[in-house]
């Protein structure tokens, strides 16, 4: 009986002691982010920009995850002159969201490396000026898959910083592109 009585001691203690180790993190991130868009027909197209995002989350156990985030992926624009519909045109698209990730995490010592799989809601809108045209816009908002993959480091129990790659996809107009974010990411465990 005592040796059933200790059994449970020690499998009750180890539950408390990976419940002890989960840990809530916030952060803030920035970087550039790429929109993988067709720029033929353009004379000028810029399809990278500064993106930023705020995230928070919460590991379970050393491991495990999950996270939410509020990104903006800033702007793609592009311009062309001597389209036979649109004339001298310019066209920007940009996109922000939220998303919500499972979170996997290796940690070797002060470092760390992660995988994010989740899905994202993006809102997409597109601008267009056109010399024969006018102006018009349009605006989605879809729900897609999103991942992302990186490397962190702990300064201290409570401080840390993160490099990160993430990929969303985004409807404009009637296609869905991806756009892609690199970011450095400082956070705060508590």
């Amino acid at each position: 009986m005592k040796k059933l009585i200790v059994a449970s001691l020690l499998a009750g203690a180890g539950t408390l002691s990976s419940v002890a180790l989960a840990q809530g993190y916030i952060g803030v991130g920035a970087g550039q982010s790429d929109f993988k868009v067709d720029c033929a027909g353009t004379s000028s197209c810029d399809t990278k920009d500064t993106g930023y995002k705020v995230f928070g989350g919460w590991m379970f156990t050393p491991n495990f995850g999950a996270e939410v985030a509020y990104f903006d992926l800033g702007k793609a624009k592009a311009s062309g002159s001597g389209d036979p519909l649109l004339g001298t045109f310019n066209i920007s698209g940009k996109a922000d969201g939220f998303a919500l990730y499972g979170v996997a995490l290796a940690p070797f010592n002060n470092f760390n490396v992660f995988g994010k799989l989740g899905v994202s809601s993006i809102k997409a809108k597109v601008d267009v000026s056109s010399s024969l045209q006018g102006s018009a816009s349009d605006s989605n908002t879809s729900t897609e898959f999103a991942w992302g993959l990186g490397a962190g480091y702990e300064f201290t129990k409570n401080l840390g910083a993160r490099l990160e790659f993430e990929r969303f996809r985004a409807k404009f107009v009637d296609e869905k592109q991806d756009i892609d974010l690199i970011s450095l990411s400082v956070l705060y465990r508590f």
